[in-house]
């Protein structure tokens, strides 16, 4: 037969002892649960002030045994509202000695399905943009920041240029890099950068030094779509371009105040089809390479080793007044179309 409890029994079972461990059993579990909120809206805050914008934090994830955290579904915009960066997840394991040392010191950072986009306005402007630093005497500096692998995975970038007629537009996807021995007050990190770009292969190899930031790099496109690149010829020259694949590969150095500068340049087009203003055929690419491109935008100045060519195609008329179709092209982009040149006499 069960035994009913006796309430001498539960005054035994309810002694104080243990309703003071049970009460303190509860506000720990409450403490836990309400610190990684607390901590979620706090860098909530934090990002959207270090933006300028908005920032959205799905979930944040502490570890304090291993000293790590994970940030789930990141969202991040920009003062005008666009997108600056979004990421499924964001995780950090912290280094041991970043509790005693003037520094913070992070074992890895690991990036999954980090998603961004970069756009050129009509004016010339940049979106995103990061607020400007006041640059004043009482700035407190940042402190030394030490990395020493960060990874990202499954990574896509659309990049767009408004200023081009048409606009030029490319989008890398399966993006992947690696920075290992990122120091803001070291040696450059050694940077690896691959995915796909215009159904071709990307990749970047070189250093990078982020303060001031300095960027060293080899780079190398093979199979690319050749869209993007023929809309800047065609704001430049008066023509159309259709198709074309390109390769190309260069040595890029960029610092914080260096101007970009390109050597060893070498582009490979094939396979594209141009028209004049007025849709006539003017060439068919078979395959075009230039070799030994120099760019040095600090002194304005374009170097160009070679330019050689096979299976190339030229439509070459003459009108009733003595011009070549091939003297429109001097004309300014997007100026009239003249009218159909007469076949050349023979």
């Amino acid at each position: 037969m069960r035994s009913v409890p006796t309430l001498a029994r539960l005054r035994r079972l309810c002694s104080w002892r243990r309703v003071l461990a049970f009460a303190l059993l509860a506000a720990v579990a409450a403490g836990l649960l309400a610190v990684p909120e607390r901590a979620r809206r706090y860098l909530e805050e934090t990002l959207a002030t270090a933006s300028g914008g908005q920032a959205r934090v799905a979930a944040l994830h502490l570890d304090p045994w291993r000293l790590a955290a994970r940030v789930d579904g990141l969202y991040l915009t920009d003062g005008t509202g666009a997108l600056l960066l979004a990421a499924e997840s964001v995780g950090a394991d912290l280094a041991i000695d970043s509790l005693w040392t003037r520094s913070l010191h992070l074992e890895s950072v690991d990036l999954r399905g980090v998603r961004g986009r970069l756009e050129l306005l009509e004016d010339g402007a940049l979106r995103p943009q990061l607020p400007a630093g006041t640059g004043g005497k009482n700035d407190t500096p940042l402190p030394r920041l030490r990395i020493d692998r960060v990874e990202l995975a499954g990574g896509a970038l659309a990049v767009r240029d408004a200023s081009a007629r048409p606009a030029a537009a490319l989008r890398l996807t399966d993006l992947r890099v690696t920075l290992t021995g990122l120091d803001t007050a070291g040696t450059p990190a050694a940077l690896q950068l691959a995915g796909r770009l215009g159904g071709g292969r990307l990749r970047i190899d070189g250093t990078l030094a982020p303060a001031p930031l300095a960027l060293d790099v080899t780079l190398a496109v093979q199979n690319a779509d050749a869209g993007p690149a023929l809309a800047y010829l065609e704001r430049a020259l008066p023509l159309r371009a259709q198709g074309g694949r390109l390769d190309a590969a260069a040595a890029l150095a960029l610092g914080a105040d260096d101007p970009l500068r390109l050597s060893d340049g070498r582009v490979s087009l094939r396979g594209a089809v141009l028209a004049d203003a007025a849709a006539a055929p003017l060439a068919e690419v078979g395959e075009l390479r230039v070799e030994g491109l120099a760019v040095d935008l600090a002194a304005r100045r374009l170097a160009v080793g070679g330019i050689r060519g096979r299976d190339n195609w030229l439509a070459l008329t003459r009108a009733a007044d003595g011009r070549l179709n091939l003297q429109a092209l001097t004309a300014p982009a997007g100026a009239a179309p003249p009218s159909a040149p007469a076949p050349a006499a023979a």
